[in-house]
């Protein structure tokens, strides 16, 4: 089994290890789309709300990477998970059943650095993992305007949305394209070095799913539970410091229509291996 970042959420700590069943818990995985520390800060008040409600402790994982992610989806080895739309395809599809999604659509943007004009050719452009919704998003909004990554300027992979958005603070990058939730999510001096230029795309937003192995009650149960977050002082904390606007119901045709996404990640991923 590949070894897995455990996101310790109760000494804010990240310790490498495999994902295994333990009696009782409940083993959720979030997708990696920014650091181990931010994930952990971020999703500590749902967690704490899992485990009160389904009276069973909760664990988060994530991976080192997207691929490895997929890899662990692939193996159904966790019990809930928080994936991009266009993963939650591959995830249906591996017995995973949609509880929600969040309101708030994803919206991605173009960020440029201190003095950057939005005249990108012969420029480093970041982007976070390929393989993720962002990325291919970008690649197509570029080409629409005339500029093709490797010709008219550098497409540089970024290891999360966090890592990309922190380069073009940093001047590695001139610009990236990141998520505007999860810019949100990166630390004050990042973003007040950094500002956003344009709007890339928007999609259906992020997606929590329960594997079908628990059964129908478990399903019912983890979707109250859900509903019922956003007005807890937890899910107020939640949805105050990320802005993903509450829950509401996934809906399976939308996530159909996104399998063409799904099928360039799938082909991309095929090629880095």
């Amino acid at each position: 089994m590949l070894t897995r970042l455990l996101l310790a959420a109760v000494l804010l700590l990240s310790l490498l290890t495999p994902v295994r069943a333990s009696e009782g818990v409940l083993t959720f995985g979030v997708f990696p789309f920014n650091s181990a520390l931010t994930l952990v800060r971020t999703h500590q008040p749902l967690r704490d709300h899992l485990a009160e409600v389904l009276q069973r402790p909760v664990q988060l994982y994530s991976a080192p990477d997207y691929a490895g992610f997929i890899d662990e989806l692939a193996a159904a080895r966790f019990d809930f998970v928080i994936v991009p739309p266009h993963f939650a395809v591959f995830a249906h599809q591996r017995g995973y059943q949609p509880l929600a999604t969040y309101a708030n659509e994803l919206e991605f943007v173009l960020i440029l650095g201190p003095g950057v004009d939005e005249d990108l050719r012969g420029k480093r452009v970041g982007v976070p993992d390929r393989l993720t919704i962002a990325s291919i998003a970008a690649l197509r909004w570029l080409e629409e305007r005339g500029l093709k990554a490797g010709v008219d300027y550098q497409l540089h992979d970024y290891s999360t949305h966090g890592a990309a958005a922190a380069a073009v603070a940093l001047g590695d990058a001139a610009a990236a394209v990141v998520a505007a939730s999860a810019l949100r999510q990166t630390p004050a001096d990042v973003r007040q070095g950094v500002r956003v230029s344009a709007v890339v795309g928007r999609f259906p937003s992020l997606v929590t799913m329960v594997h079908e192995r628990f059964g129908p009650d478990m399903h019912v149960r983890s979707s109250a539970a859900l509903m019922a977050f956003p007005d807890s002082e937890r899910g107020r904390q939640f949805f105050g410091g990320t802005h993903y606007g509450g829950y509401r119901a996934a809906d399976l045709s939308v996530l159909r229509d996104l399998e063409p996404y799904w099928e360039i990640a799938r082909r991309l991923m095929a090629e880095q291996r």
